[in-house]
């Protein structure tokens, strides 16, 4: 929950947003629920479907069709990741159905700033900030959980949504179930149904769903998502992989096992300060042999910790 009058989105490079913020746009499940469901789903309460999503906002005008939505899709993309569902629409829309459609009480995520956006100036005035200024960050307003990245230039927004993803989004997450039970409700079943689909098609483990009775079904998700997540490092220490994208897993994967395995979250920390220290951009050669060894190691741990009764 932080506000800032002062950017902190003015260091690095364009390239670097351009790495980042490529996307690929794809079917939600939320998209493919309604396709699935068609014409009927029309006739239904299909309301109640959007009802559970996570409202991504932002502005009406150039700036914001071009590099805002940009960046609220990549939030969206980052949501969908965790199974949560989301859709960004314009401000403009936003007002005309948010009463209408009872949107009033879902999270929302308000992207550009005040100038270019009026649900980011409703926010900026509820938070006593100027036009200029740069907010990143979540809170309560009127009973409802907003989210919000915006900066004075059209850059400043694209690293405040940086961070915003990187610091922001997942406490954002946990805060929206708690707000909105629903979201949770719907998506958890669901959830752990496909992330056991996922870790399935490449290791065998044996029956994950054991775990079920051990922990809350919100903390059985986030553990075999840690668990999916250091699949996939595995399998990306074989490949060219991006350090950036090694270094968003990291950060992914400490949130997700904060609080469960202090030895876990250890080596967790071992491997984000080799990885920053090396500075290298690319895995090449030299260097595949190290990451995989850190990989093999999270994976043999990851099993010792929350496998080891299963065994």
């Amino acid at each position: 929950m932080s506000v800032s009058a002062k950017t902190e989105a003015t260091e690095g490079s364009i390239n670097e947003l351009r790495n980042f913020f490529t996307t690929t746009i794809r079917f939600s499940e939320l998209g493919v629920k309604i396709l699935e469901g068609e014409p009927e789903v029309w006739k239904g309460d299909w309301l109640s479907l959007v009802r559970g999503c996570v409202f991504i906002i932002v502005g009406t005008i150039e700036g914001s069709e071009l590099l805002d939505r940009l960046a609220a899709y990549k939030i969206a993309e980052e949501m969908e990741k965790r199974k949560i569902s989301s859709l960004v629409m314009t401000d403009r829309y936003w007002w005309e159905v948010v009463d209408k459609h009872g949107y009033g009480n879902s999270p929302i995520i308000t992207v550009g700033g005040p100038i270019a956006n009026s649900l980011s100036d409703r926010v900026a005035q509820k938070l006593g900030l100027g036009k200029d200024s740069t907010a990143i960050g979540f809170r309560e307003i009127d009973g409802q959980l907003i989210g919000y990245a915006w900066g004075w230039l059209a850059k400043d927004t694209l690293y405040a949504v940086k961070i915003f993803i990187s610091s922001y989004l997942d406490r954002f997450i946990e805060e929206a179930i708690k707000h909105k039970p629903e979201i949770k409700d719907r998506e958890i079943l669901e959830r752990i149904e496909r992330l056991e689909g996922e870790i399935k098609k490449i290791s065998t483990v044996g029956d994950l769903r054991r775990l079920e009775a051990k922990y809350k079904k919100e903390d059985f998700v986030k553990i075999l998502e840690s668990f999916r997540i250091v699949l996939e490092m595995d399998r990306m220490s074989a490949e060219n992989a991006p350090t950036e994208e090694f270094l968003d897993k990291l950060s992914l994967l400490k949130n997700y096992t904060e609080g469960f395995s202090d030895k876990l979250a250890r080596q967790v920390d071992e491997f984000l300060r080799f990885m920053r220290v090396e500075q290298f951009e690319y895995l090449d050669d030299a260097y595949k042999k190290k990451v995989k060894k850190f990989c093999k190691k999270l994976v043999d741990l990851w099993i010792s910790e929350f496998l080891r009764d299963e065994r």
